[in-house]
């Protein structure tokens, strides 16, 4: 096209209708070379711009050229086209980073991931979303684990790749971020299992072969305290109060770093459940297990749970010879909690433990008790009684002991060659 047409449109102009309106490439003929003939011929955006008087070779090498750009820019747009696609398309975040630390673009996944408008990141410093990521850090691994925050202020577990590239002669960093919150849980979950399991030998050990049962609650507390990494675990008690009510009494707790205990708490020492506890007692009382967190306490329990830090909380009943005796507890005092199937469980089989070994510590005082009274009978008798079995003496009473000249406290299995 010439830049001189008939009329008063100049070249430049058409030029500019056609390429805006059909994206049709244009190459100027003219016989001007001024700057103000050049800037109307840059604003349509020529592919050629020729001198007249021209000759045919140059017309060709400038076709030929024209051609050559036009191919170019296909490539180059479907280049960008399959680029776009993919970063608004990809699974994982990405955000492009310019070297003054502003944020130039990110994808759908970003916004997503961190609940902000992208208005509100573009030309912010990353380190909004990022603000344990140095970028010095990128040139030593290939892989990085840290945090993301989001404008709630919750945090989220990402990994982040990166790649370095040149843009408007400058270096940009394009960072993919992948949320692993839940791979994070789930090795979480997988350790705390392991842990638990652990845990579970450990106080079944303890319950079963210890004769001092509160000593042996205490420290299955802290090791079920320390492998669900709860924050508080207690045991209590039903109770009997004066005005005829079931109570709970707390026996003791295990506390975790900076907790606060509540074994000096007179409120839980005989706090009835009626009215205070009422939706506990309802689970509790049928053999159910009670799972709440804070958000869904009801007004008293807001009252009594809140004065105790609790975020949430897990509780299991304790049966003695099929009877409700009381329960087992494990709260966390910082944040609102899942509890997990494999903490569950392992409270369930902690409390049936701690049941079994009860009950056989509640057997074992009664037949005590029953031994003690039959031997003052015994004791008192004028009569000397005397019990042996293969040769030696199982039993004997203090009238027998002192007519062989012994002191009740002496060995009773000596020989029955002393008479």
């Amino acid at each position: 096209m010439d830049m001189v047409l008939e009329g008063t449109m100049r070249g430049s102009e058409a030029a500019e209708i056609i390429h805006n309106k059909f994206d049709t490439p244009i190459i100027f003929l003219t016989a001007y070379a001024d700057e103000n003939t050049l800037n109307m011929a840059k604003a349509s955006e020529p592919y050629g711009y020729l001198i007249k008087p021209f000759e045919e070779r140059e017309l060709q090498a400038t076709i030929d050229m024209f051609f050559y750009k036009i191919d170019l820019e296909e490539k180059l747009k479907g280049s960008e086209l399959r680029f776009s696609s993919l970063f608004k398309k990809a699974h994982d975040g990405i955000l492009v980073i310019e070297e003054n630390n502003k944020i130039i673009e990110v994808n759908d996944v970003i916004i997503s991931l961190t609940e902000y408008n992208e208005d509100d990141l573009i030309n912010h410093p990353y380190q909004l979303l990022l603000p344990e990521l140095g970028l010095n850090e990128l040139h030593g691994s290939n892989v990085i684990e840290t945090f993301l925050l989001k404008k709630s202020g919750s945090k989220a577990d990402v990994e982040i790749s990166y790649s370095f590239f040149q843009s408007h002669h400058q270096e940009s960093i394009m960072l993919i971020v992948r949320d692993i919150t839940e791979r994070k849980r789930d090795q979480l979950i997988l350790k705390r299992r392991d842990q638990i399991l652990e845990a579970l030998g450990n106080v079944a050990e303890l319950m079963l072969s210890s004769q001092d049962v509160e000593e042996a609650m205490n420290k299955s507390m802290e090791l079920v305290g320390k492998a669900t990494s709860a924050d508080r675990c207690y045991i209590f008690k039903n109770v009997i109060n004066e005005s005829n009510e079931l109570c709970m009494s707390l026996l003791n707790d295990w506390v975790g770093k900076d907790i606060t205990p509540q074994r000096n708490n007179t409120i839980l020492k005989q706090l009835p459940y009626r009215g205070n506890a009422d939706s506990v007692y309802e689970l509790l009382s049928r053999d159910k297990v009670y799972v709440k967190n804070y958000s869904q306490f009801d007004t008293s329990e807001k009252y009594i749970l809140g004065q105790q830090d609790i975020k949430s909380l897990l509780l299991v009943p304790i049966n003695v010879d099929n009877e409700w005796w009381g329960y087992i507890g494990l709260d966390d005092c910082v944040e609102e909690r899942e509890w997990t199937a494999a903490e569950i469980e392992a409270l369930k089989t902690v409390a049936r433990t701690m049941g079994a070994a009860i009950q056989g510590n509640l057997a074992r005082l009664t037949l005590k008790k029953s031994e003690d009274k039959y031997r003052l009978l015994v004791d008192s008798i004028n009569d000397a009684i005397v019990i042996s079995q293969n040769e030696e003496f199982i039993f004997y009473n203090n009238r027998f002991a002192d007519m062989l000249g012994y002191s009740p406290e002496e060995d009773r299995a000596d020989s029955t060659s002393l008479l």
